[in-house]
């Protein structure tokens, strides 16, 4: 199986509303993009791009997205190395104390029970990615926004205007997806065909849906996850949510007939949900019918004499609308009876690729951050005990603080050593005044034009300056500079309010 992956950035919410949200004026979008709005992105982009042509006839988008030929499946949240993460077995349990620790045992009941679990729980995180005995466990973020619409423009009033709510993805999270073919030339026309900028769900005018998606072509033997050695006993994992067709007694046995089983006594034990699923036609305006589906990260245990084509599942999966994504299967993926949680961390060293203009924004970014940490520092700083002694008058005191801030203007280093080495009648005193015990001629001297190392000490700066997406702060002239001179002006400050307060005034 060849497969094109699709790496999709949302630049805006993203509302891909799942049926039975709860109230009428609320929308709830399900945790991943479903691949039936990839199918659709994909139509449109090529009636875009062939103005006039008739889709009914037209015989390579017929072969793109109608007669099996290409499937398109759903898009799932993506670890921080961008890697593509698959629902989480619903067979895996923890005790409910831990469901939310990042670092945990987790216990797979499809390989074997753990009865030293008094209160078993699904572990928090509905994705996950599975590496040998580790395994990432990850929740897509959320954004509710509360919106006004009302018949009157401009007026919001009762009985003109009604509150409703969206509970959509993030902006900012990256998901990736895989449309698969054994044909590669239409994976090749399907990379030609996307832009680089799609619109993706619903309440496009209201500021969602837009994604930067970027296509990789795979040519050779694509798995949508590793298989690992079969067992005795065999699971199937459904990767996404698998609709039945209308047969059979009961769901389990309309599964064993879907899986190729004799009969439901094939099925030894299973670990599963039921949802309700939908879609929208965009071009009708209007829902597609619902149906009842087993939930993605169910798992059902086959009987050790059960006997199933896994090739052919694997490629094609089983039930309805696999075109979009439903009816997706692993065989035997989970094969311990326990994998350790992991959390999520970013590749070491790993390199952005950003443009000059996005590397110049970040890098003003993290100088805005080193700001507000100098800041912090100088309010603390300028809070001590500075412990003055013979203090010179207030007059000679505020004759630094307008030197300083006169410097500050016109980027003077050396404005105060000039004052003192011109200095003559006031020299004596300046030479007695005294700061926690040391000269504070030789502090006002050493701290008016601070080197990058001294602002570091005074003002505990770590080895490591702020970064964003790679560019660090820099602690440039002007900066040093700055907070040099609002450093003496605020201890000659205090200085002067000292000064007064012992001559009475």
């Amino acid at each position: 199986m060849k497969a094109l992956k699709i790496r999709i950035q949302l630049e805006e919410p993203l509302l891909a509303t799942r049926p039975n949200a709860g109230e009428a004026n609320s929308a709830i979008s399900y945790g991943y993009i479903p691949g039936g709005m990839l199918r659709g992105a994909v139509l449109r982009a090529y009636r875009q791009k062939n103005p006039g042509v008739d889709i009914s006839t037209d015989e390579l988008a017929n072969k793109l997205v109608f007669n099996g030929d290409v499937h398109y499946l759903n898009a799932y949240l993506t670890t921080l190395d961008g890697q593509r993460m698959l629902p989480s077995p619903l067979s895996w349990y923890v005790d409910k104390d831990d469901a939310a620790k990042e670092a945990v045992e987790i216990s797979d009941f499809a390989v074997k029970v753990n009865e030293k679990l008094s209160k078993p729980k699904s572990p928090k995180g509905e994705f996950c990615l599975l590496k040998g005995n580790d395994a990432i466990l990850n929740d897509p973020v959320m954004q509710v926004t509360v919106h006004n619409a009302s018949e009157k423009r401009g007026r919001k009033a009762a009985g003109d205007s009604q509150v409703f709510r969206y509970e959509a993805l993030a902006a900012g999270q990256v998901f990736a997806s895989f449309i698969i073919s054994e044909n590669v030339d239409l994976l090749k026309e399907i990379q030609a065909t996307l832009g680089d900028t799609l619109f993706l769900g619903g309440s496009h005018t209201g500021g969602y849906g837009a994604v930067k998606v970027s296509c990789t072509l795979d040519e050779k033997g694509w798995k949508e996850c590793e298989q690992p050695a079969v067992k005795t006993q065999t699971s199937i994992t459904c990767l996404s949510d698998v609709i039945l067709p209308a047969r059979g007694s009961s769901l389990l046995e309309t599964l064993a007939t879907e899986l190729g089983l004799a009969d439901v006594a094939g099925i030894s034990a299973a670990y599963y949900q039921i949802c309700l699923v939908g879609g929208f036609n965009r071009v009708w305006g209007l829902p597609l019918p619902q149906s009842w589906a087993i939930q993605a990260g169910s798992v059902f245990c086959l009987a050790s004499d059960a006997k199933i084509e896994t090739a052919a599942l694997l490629n094609t999966g089983i039930g309805e609308r696999r075109l979009e994504g439903f009816g997706r299967i692993a065989v035997n993926w989970q094969a311990q009876e326990t994998v350790h949680r992991t959390p999520d961390k970013k590749p070491k060293n790993q390199a952005l690729s950003l443009s000059p203009a996005s590397a110049t924004i970040a890098r003003e970014m993290a100088g805005r951050l080193l700001k507000a940490q100098l800041e912090r520092k100088l309010v603390q700083l300028l809070a001590d005990d500075w412990k003055f002694a013979e203090l010179p008058s207030a007059s000679q005191l505020n004759r630094v603080r307008v030197l300083t801030q006169q410097a500050l203007l016109t980027n003077e280093t050396d404005a105060i050593k000039k004052h003192f080495a011109e200095m003559k009648s006031a020299k004596k005193t300046w030479e007695r005044s005294r700061l926690r015990g040391e000269p504070l001629t030789e502090w006002l001297i050493a701290h008016s034009a601070m080197p990058s190392a001294t602002l570091r000490t005074v003002f505990s700066l770590g080895e490591t300056l702020p970064q964003i997406a790679g560019q660090s702060a820099e602690l440039s002239a002007k900066l040093l500079q700055e907070f040099s001179a609002r450093l003496v002006d605020g201890v000659m400050k205090r200085a002067v309010e000292e000064q007064r307060s012992q001559e009475g005034r």
